[in-house]
C-alpha cells in the first residue's frame, strides 16, 4: 500500500487545523501566575535586580504548587483552584 501524499495547500490546512485546537495552557499558566503573584509590573533598572525578581516570583509559584499539591491530601476541593483563587481566598 502506497503512502497517500498531500499537497502544500492541505499540510498548511492541517496545521491550521491543529493549532486552533491547542488548549492554550502556556498562555493560562502565565497569566495566572501574574495575576497570583501581582507581578504584571516588577521591572528593575539593573540586570541583577530583574534577575532576583526573577528568580523569587519562580520561587513563589513553586512553593504554590507544592502547598497545593500538599493540601490536596487533606483537602480535595483545592485541587479545582487555581493559582489566583489559592492566594486570594485560601492565603
Amino acid at each position: 500500500m502506497a503512502p497517500e501524499t498531500l499537497s502544500e495547500q492541505e499540510i498548511l490546512a492541517a496545521y491550521v487545523h491543529f493549532y486552533d485546537l491547542r488548549g492554550g495552557g502556556v498562555e493560562t499558566a502565565i497569566k495566572s501566575d501574574k495575576q497570583a503573584l501581582g507581578i504584571s509590573r516588577r521591572n528593575k533598572k539593573s540586570f541583577t535586580a530583574q534577575q532576583m525578581i526573577v528568580q523569587l516570583n519562580t520561587l513563589a509559584h513553586n512553593l504554590l504548587v507544592w502547598f497545593r499539591a500538599w493540601m490536596v491530601q487533606h483537602w480535595q476541593t483545592i485541587i479545582r483552584l487555581g493559582l489566583f483563587r489559592l492566594v486570594r481566598d485560601l492565603l
